[in-house]
């Protein structure tokens, strides 16, 4: 709609962009234990900016949850690095190569298709 001069906007009348649509693939990075690996899943719903979603990874088709954090991307933290669940979250990787990221914790970058 337009906006008229004089009406009062509530922050309950705005909505936040959607960053990543449902079906679309996004970037995921999985945080443990200091390393990072980046994989590709796909989203289960829409999602906006710091929103919780469903995401399934391309090669396991296991699900799990990512927080959006920008277009086409998301995060997932796991803090229990022997739980099968959490290695599955990963993904097989074609090949990985580790660098210190900005923060000193090393970081994987899995090959094959983005």
């Amino acid at each position: 709609g337009v906006l008229r001069t004089g009406v009062t906007v509530l922050e309950n009348h705005l909505r936040s962009p959607v960053m990543v649509r449902r079906g679309e693939l996004i970037t995921i990075r999985c945080i443990t234990a200091g390393l990072v690996v980046k994989t590709v899943g796909r989203a289960g719903s829409d999602g906006t900016l710091g929103q919780l979603i469903q995401v399934r990874h391309e090669r396991s088709r296991e699900k799990f949850t990512a927080r959006v954090t920008g277009p086409q991307e998301g995060v997932t933290l796991h803090d229990d690095y022997s739980n099968p669940s959490t290695q599955a979250a990963a993904g097989p990787a074609d090949s990985t190569t580790a660098e210190p990221s900005s923060t000193g914790a090393m970081a994987a970058t899995t090959g094959g298709t983005p």
